[in-house]
Order: structure tokens, then sequence, then C-alpha cells
């Protein structure tokens, strides 16, 4: 019997790519995940290797199997606002 509900293909990067950004906001860190690329018909991977920023997302990085090095300028700093605010928050919540 055939699903009514259809699935995305690339489900699995965007839940990959949702962990990264999130688990760089939790951890107060610049987050950087390398993921093996390649033609999936040949054999190769999913890829979507990245950078995240905790308050800015994905800022660098690919999308899909595409293969490379790419060299990217971070600003700290947002580790610094991040700090900040996850520490207001942790303060509004023990009140």
């Amino acid at each position: 019997m055939a699903s009514k509900h259809t699935k995305d293909q690339d489900y699995e990067l965007k839940l990959v790519q949702a962990l990264c950004w999130s688990r760089s906001f939790e951890t107060e860190t610049i987050l950087i995940h390398v993921n093996p690329g390649g033609d999936r018909k040949d054999g190769g991977f999913m890829g979507g290797s990245g950078i995240w920023a905790p308050l800015k997302g994905k800022i660098g990085g690919y999308e899909r199997e595409e293969v490379g090095v790419e060299f990217v300028d971070i600003d700290l700093g947002v580790l610094k606002v991040c700090f900040f605010l996850l520490k207001s928050v942790r303060e509004i919540a023990d009140r």
C-alpha cells in the first residue's frame, strides 16, 4: 500500500543542518560540520558541510553533494552577544 504522505528527499540533510544550528546556539560556539559529499548515483554521500554561528545560522559551506574547500571569515563577536542573551534568558527563568 502506498503511503499518502510524501517524503522530502532532503529531510535528513535539513534535519542535520537544523541540529547544527541549534547546537551552535546551545553551546555558544561556532560549529563546523564536515560531511563527505559526491554524486549519490556514484556512491557519494549526503554532503551539506557547513559552518553555523548562533543567531546567524549557516555562514558558509555547501548545500548538498558539492565537494570543495571554502575559507570563511568569522566574526566571533556574535559569541559574546549570544552569551549575554542566554545569560539574560537564564536569569529570567530562575525568577
